[in-house]
């Protein structure tokens, strides 16, 4: 039968959608790495993890840690703005590690942010201290409260939820902030100890949670956490000693 004038040949079709097909891999390619981010701490030759989700809610905690002025804090208004949602988010998921620190609290879920509007009013300091000492003082606490506490909690809470994107961003954070994470303050007493004897010189404790992450180990994460925070106890008492 003649083909009509205006037939396409059976070849060009062929080739138009293979075009298409092309062009939709390609998009679809660009759309599964656009969320992909390479998460490390601020030793450049450390342990690396790449993402293959959006994690920048996570990561936000450490700008807020990195931006706050502790010293301005005279409730907990700004901890109610800018650091409770990533405390909603851990009780929410009701994991192993948040059930056995809201019980030693007394079983409310808002022992965080009571403590922070203590801490802010200076209320919770009762030693004898002039007032510098307990404005350094209320600064350490809020400090350590938004970094380490609603730090941990997060890194912990979404290790166990299997989050293992979301639990990698709370703790490398963004991009030049990890300073302002749980994996700075393991750079800091590594630095004290001896023990930056990680990947690349970082702390091994951090070398250690790294490849946690890449390993999807969450038991290995609370380990290491309870190794660095022993640290820190260790270091303050011995500074307060002297």
């Amino acid at each position: 039968r003649a083909r009509s004038a205006h037939a396409t040949p059976i070849s060009e079709i062929i080739e138009m959608n293979a075009s298409k097909l092309l062009a939709l891999l390609v998009a679809l390619v660009a759309l599964a790495t656009a969320n992909a981010a390479t998460l490390q701490g601020s030793v450049g030759g450390g342990v690396q993890y790449t993402t293959s989700t959006t994690t920048t809610t996570e990561e936000a905690l450490a700008n807020e840690v990195a931006a706050a002025s502790w010293s301005s804090w005279t409730d907990r208004s700004i901890y109610d703005n800018k650091f409770k949602s990533h405390v909603d988010t851990v009780a929410a998921a009701g994991g192993a590690t948040w059930q056995t620190f809201k019980t030693a609290h007394g079983g409310d879920a808002d022992f965080i942010g009571i403590y922070v509007d203590a801490a802010a009013k200076k209320t919770s300091i009762t030693l004898e201290a002039t007032d510098v000492q307990k404005d350094n003082a209320k600064k350490e606490m809020l400090e350590m409260t938004a970094m380490d506490m609603v730090g941990v909690l997060a890194v912990v809470s979404a290790a166990e939820a299997g989050n293992w994107d979301k639990a990698a961003a709370y703790f490398y954070g963004s991009n030049g902030k990890s300073g302002s994470t749980t994996y700075g303050r393991a750079e800091k007493r590594c630095a004290n100890y001896g023990t930056c004897t990680g990947q690349g010189g970082e702390a091994a404790v951090n070398t250690a949670i790294g490849q946690a992450l890449t390993g999807n180990n969450a038991a290995d994460i609370i380990k290491q956490y309870k190794v660095l925070y022993s640290q820190n106890v260790l270091r303050y008492a011995n500074l307060i000693d002297q």
